[in-house]
């Protein structure tokens, strides 16, 4: 009967560390869940593939080189979703059931530190494909929003991000959550 206690109140200490140790933010490596949101309509996408650019800084969005030479880096991160027309009405960049991706660039300092960073001039998003757009309305520029690096290790960093994007057509993406780039090859 005794070790049948022992074993209840260990079960129960485990369960309230693992409680406490996710109220305080520690296990957010291991839940890196990213959200795109337009109009009614809050999706998780799957990050499909992020590339960590060294010694680079953004571009001209609208230009051929999204990325020069300089004294930064770049963390590009794709992502897609599908959209179903049944979810919303009022997404205005698709009009019938279709995968949508879209590369996220985000300007780093040099040092890589931790730290929160505006969006405004530290980021654009250029949707892929739908060739039926014009170029300029596949890119999105920031109007409100952030990102903070959460942490650096030798081989990731983890980002966290909330902010809205506009094109010029005045169509609208959010995105929301966490995802990570490795940073070293």
């Amino acid at each position: 009967m005794a070790a049948k206690k022992i074993r209840i109140i260990k079960a129960a200490a485990a369960v309230s560390l693992l409680v406490a140790l996710s109220s305080c933010g520690l296990v957010s490596r291991y839940r890196l869940d990213l959200f795109v949101s337009s109009g009614d309509t809050h999706k998780k996408v799957a990050v499909e593939h992020t590339q960590f650019v060294k010694d680079a800084v953004l571009g001209d969005p609208y230009g051929e080189s999204k990325m020069v030479t300089g004294e930064g880096h770049v963390a590009v991160v794709t992502v897609g979703t599908r959209w179903d027309s049944q979810e919303s009405k009022r997404f205005t960049l698709l009009g019938f059931d279709q995968y949508w991706r879209c590369r996220i660039y985000l300007q780093l300092s040099a040092d890589l530190g931790a730290g929160r960073v505006s969006l405004e001039n530290t980021s654009f998003l250029q949707l892929m494909e739908h060739y039926q757009l014009q170029p300029d309305q596949k890119i999105f520029l920031p109007v409100t929003g952030f990102f903070d690096v959460d942490s650096v290790t030798s081989d990731w960093l983890f980002v966290t991000m909330d902010g809205s994007y506009r094109n010029r057509d005045d169509n609208a993406v959010k995105f929301d959550g966490a995802f990570k780039v490795k940073v070293s090859e």
